[in-house]
């Protein structure tokens, strides 16, 4: 095993080749990146600022609530994880 790790920053909405064996995204293209971060069968995702997940109706959210179904660990981050109304809490807990 490689002692350090092949890192690789997706970036776009147009998919390619994923490499890496720590991938880094944001938020805002990871409904593009569905399709192809599933077939890598990812065993760990760690997402930051959790609490933007809030809205059920977002191609963001929906995209990481399918992820975090396939992979054994999900690990979320937030310091707010609820900002405004109780049921911002709601698809946090979900996953």
């Amino acid at each position: 095993m490689n002692p350090i790790p092949n890192t690789q920053i997706l970036n776009g909405t147009t998919p390619y080749l994923i490499t890496g064996s720590i991938i880094i995204l944001n938020y805002d293209i990871i409904s593009f990146w569905e399709k192809e971060l599933k077939k890598i069968n990812p065993k760990t995702i760690i997402l930051d600022e959790f609490h933007y997940i809030k809205n059920k109706e977002a191609a963001r959210t929906n995209a990481i609530i399918k992820l975090a179904r396939k992979v054994p660990h999900f690990i979320g981050l937030s310091g707010t994880p609820i900002e405004n109304k109780p049921d911002e809490i709601f698809n946090i807990a979900h996953i």
